[in-house]
């Protein structure tokens, strides 16, 4: 028979993990605050303001459309979906137009009929967006004034995909990005311009889930963006 203390300090023990069920999303989410982000919305949140939770108050307050709140998310959390033409709004988190990055995991119901926007940050004239690229079904990005991305990313229908995407160094300089922990050199191609510059989301004619997205003034590492899958996919526990 364990006594009262005893009790008390096993509850106390566990009392973490009781809060959070999902203690390998609080790892992620722990490990992605530890690198320093300029923005991070998890997307777990139900009341349809998904916040920013680095401390920069860069929360996402304008909806268009209807987002779904609550869709099944990597690592058992909850997350957004953006239908045909749902996206959220939020503020510029930053103009750097060098050493920057965005991750996030990603889910797509079909493959989209329509280009749009996922994620576009900065301005018209000194920013990006990735989008989908639906002559192959691949993800890309636009660069204004230099060029649209390589395709860079092959979705499988609902499967979470972990996507990083960030340019570092230079207004031309070389572009980093890959899906599932990897990185690679994807160059540039023929000039393109994004649409908008606050957008998360959907604008697209199929479903698309987005969660875990932050953003970074400076491009991350390979073993940075390596670790990041490992803890998403529970291969790892990190060192914090």
């Amino acid at each position: 028979m364990l006594r009262a203390s005893e009790k008390r300090l096993r509850l106390g023990q566990r009392l973490p993990d009781i809060l959070h069920a999902r203690p390998q999303a609080r790892y992620y989410r722990e490990y992605v605050l530890k690198l320093g982000p300029v923005a991070y919305w998890p997307m777990n949140d139900l009341s349809g303001l998904p916040v920013d939770v680095s401390g920069n108050s860069r929360d996402m307050t304008a909806v268009n459309g209807s987002p779904t709140y609550g869709e099944q998310g990597p690592m058992s959390e909850p997350t957004v979906g953006y239908p045909s033409g749902a996206y959220h709004e939020r503020a510029v988190v930053s103009t750097r137009v060098n050493d920057f990055a965005v991750c996030f995991w990603i889910y797509r119901d079909g493959t989209p009929t329509a280009n749009g926007d996922i994620f576009t940050h900065g301005t018209t004239s000194g920013g990006f967006q990735i989008e989908w690229n639906t002559t192959n079904g691949t993800i890309r990005a636009n660069l204004p004034s230099v060029g649209t991305l390589a395709n860079f990313a092959t979705l499988s229908n609902q499967t979470w995909t972990f996507i990083v995407c960030g340019k570092n160094t230079g207004v031309g300089g070389t572009w980093l990005a890959g899906p599932n922990g990897t990185l690679a050199s994807s160059g540039t191609a023929a000039p393109g311009t994004p649409v908008g510059n606050t957008r998360v989301g959907g604008q697209v004619s199929t479903q698309t889930r987005l969660s875990h997205v932050a953003f970074f003034d400076r491009m991350l590492t390979q073993n940075e963006v390596s670790t990041l899958y490992q803890i998403g996919t529970r291969v790892v526990v990190p060192l914090l």
